[in-house]
């Protein structure tokens, strides 16, 4: 495995740990499911599991937190801590 695999196999593992994409694999739904329930394009969920966006308006967070069984705080916590593990992510 070259190096680029690995960085590759590395990005691919950091997203499938996003705490939304956890919750909707668990519960055996589609992308457009839970933008469904939350209101959003499947895209801007996808954005969220991909790590390019990441739910930060009051009415976001909240949707989010409500939908995972979570409190707004724990969602964030998570959230930032799943962000400072991406491959390559600086050490705060």
């Amino acid at each position: 495995m070259d190096d680029m695999d690995k960085t590759i196999a590395s990005l691919k593992s950091w997203r499938e740990r996003n705490p939304l994409r956890v919750w909707r694999t668990s519960k055996d739904l589609s992308q457009g499911d839970v933008a469904a329930l939350l209101g959003l394009s499947w895209q801007c969920v996808r954005d969220y599991e991909r790590g390019g966006y990441s739910p930060t308006s009051f009415d976001a967070v909240t949707s989010v937190a409500k939908l995972l069984g979570r409190s707004s705080e724990t969602l964030q916590r998570q959230w930032r801590q799943w962000l400072g593990e991406r491959p390559g992510a600086r050490a705060s």
